[in-house]
């Protein structure tokens, strides 16, 4: 039998550092969903498909506009999500139910499940069904792309520009027959006459025909080119929380 030399010092820690990897990566791997490493969907094995195949569309809508993002992204499928109105102390009760949120400081997105019964507020009178629960999947997933586009510049984004935006892409990526439906409830809706139109009051006032405003305005100013502009600040603004500091 032929003798061989022990190993060296760096030959040991060379090995170290491998059997480290292998136990780390498998480890990590593990834990990706929808093929990105920072990506977590907590939900039904459908829903978790539903999920992976919102966020290839919206990623491939912004990578073809020139606008590509690995996303880091934490997805949670519940049977009630609630949000805090703006400006509501965080001792008091202002909550709403809502199908969906986006939370930037953590990256998560809180969604109603498909086969929840009542949601409340029914966006564009629709039904809450797979399609629906889809849709409204997808305008989150916006939201998070978005922030991670514009990064620490997303808060100096007025609330009712991030509704819009996201509301926009989210008309774009809709099934032709969906949009369709939505659409034809606001036919003379042919969108905002200027971008100071798009604020917390107009939002306020009745989100769905403020999300068809949205759409029309950012067809008639060619799409994600708008988009651009807006994320870069290149088109007029108001912020109204500015009046009440």
């Amino acid at each position: 039998m032929r003798h061989r030399p022990a190993p060296s010092r760096r030959q040991i820690a060379a090995l170290l550092i491998m059997s480290g990897a292998l136990l780390i990566a498998p480890s990590r791997l593990a834990f990706a969903d929808c093929g990105h490493i920072a990506v977590r969907v907590t939900g039904t094995a459908d829903e978790t498909i539903s999920t992976c195949r919102a966020l290839d569309e919206v990623l491939s809508y912004f990578e073809a506009g020139g606008l590509a993002v690995e996303p880091r992204l934490t997805v949670r499928f519940e049977p009630s999500v609630f949000v805090r109105t703006r400006g509501s102390p965080t001792n008091a009760t202002g909550e709403v139910p809502v199908s969906g949120s986006y939370e930037g400081s953590t990256d998560e997105i809180r969604i109603l499940n498909a086969a929840t019964g009542d949601i409340g507020r029914r966006a564009w009178g629709l039904r809450w069904d797979a399609a629906t629960a889809f849709s409204v999947l997808e305008h989150e997933i916006v939201h998070a792309v978005i922030a991670q586009i514009m990064g620490e510049r997303y808060e100096k984004l007025p609330h009712a520009w991030h509704e819009a935006l996201a509301y926009a892409v989210q008309f774009d990526l809709m099934p032709t027959r969906l949009r369709d439906d939505v659409l034809a409830r606001y036919p003379a809706e042919e969108g905002f006459a200027n971008t100071l139109q798009i604020n917390d009051i107009v939002y306020g006032l009745d989100p769905d025909h403020f999300a068809v405003a949205a759409y029309q305005t950012y067809r008639s100013g060619h799409g994600i080119d708008f988009l651009k502009k807006a994320i870069h600040f290149e088109l007029e603004m108001i912020d109204l929380n500015d009046f009440l500091q």
